[in-house]
């Protein structure tokens, strides 16, 4: 069991890895000059922090563009809090040990990466959602640009 556990990071790091490859990052181009697991595991919170602040961005142009929506405001903030708690979720059900020291010195890498491409998924939830409707669409949705 414990070496099926310590196997977990590694599988994660691949797989996210593989993913993440195809865009622009921080953590890849830090990667290049990291010299130790710690230089590793800041240039992953550092990835972390990036999509973490795009993140953020898209969700309050969002907020801004549902400003004169009571009700939509406040759908939006619960979405945000659930899927908030869902990740975080998510990260606990991959790494489930009480001891985290079980991962080795890996983790910390290992558990940002992963937090930066689930925060990718959402932000693409995030700009779908600031998406304008398309005419002719019945199941469109989307916050467009208030007019003035």
């Amino acid at each position: 069991m414990r070496a099926r556990l310590l196997a977990i990071p590694f599988v994660i790091v691949s797989v996210v890895a593989g993913q993440q490859k195809s865009k622009p990052d921080v953590f890849f181009e830090c990667d290049k000059t990291a010299k130790s697991q710690a230089d590793l595991n800041k240039c992953a919170i550092s990835d972390d922090k990036q999509a973490d602040d795009e993140m953020n961005r898209a969700y309050q142009e969002l907020l801004r563009r549902a400003a004169s929506d009571e009700i939509a405001v406040k759908k939006i903030e619960a979405s945000q809090r659930a899927w908030i708690a869902f990740r975080e979720a998510q990260i606990d059900a991959l790494y489930p040990a009480e001891n985290k020291m079980e991962y080795g010195s890996a983790f910390t890498m290992c558990v940002n990466l992963l937090r930066a491409d689930l925060t990718q998924q959402r932000i693409k939830m995030l700009k779908e959602m600031l998406k304008r409707p398309v005419e002719g669409d019945v199941c469109a949705t989307g916050y467009p640009e208030p007019s003035r």
